[in-house]
């Protein structure tokens, strides 16, 4: 019995997660453009919302606007690092993502927009 309960909570607080959606009352993404080829993204969720799940979430919308616009790869920077040098980082809910054409020889994490528009759009509904 204690199994079931615990499968039917887990079950439901699924469900009570963040959708992949423009940002809405229950969260979303947001995005500004900071210059020809870099962006502001922007992960709002609800404490339901699993790690995993925002960091796909701030892949699959920074990939969406880097194929919208002509480029083939990103890369991501902590947009609060206060440095003055650049440095990639893996996705988290606020990023600042530099787009490439062609992939970059550049040090730390860099991603390829069309192949994650081809494996995260089917899972969440989207077009790229």
């Amino acid at each position: 019995m204690k199994k079931a309960v615990s499968g039917l909570l887990a079950a439901l607080l699924a469900g009570c997660g963040t959708d992949y959606q423009g940002r809405g009352p229950d969260g979303g993404y947001t995005d500004k453009q900071l210059g020809p080829a870099s962006w502001q993204v922007e992960i709002t969720t609800n404490s339901h919302t699993d790690r995993a799940l925002i960091r796909e979430f701030a892949l699959l919308r920074s990939a969406q606007l880097a194929v919208q616009h002509g480029y083939t790869h990103f890369a991501m920077t902590n947009p609060h690092a206060g440095s003055a040098s650049t440095r990639f980082v893996e996705p988290a809910a606020d990023n600042t993502v530099v787009m490439f054409a062609g992939e970059p020889l550049v040090d730390g994490p860099v991603f390829d927009a069309v192949a994650l528009c081809a494996r995260l759009g089917p899972v969440y509904q989207v077009r790229c």
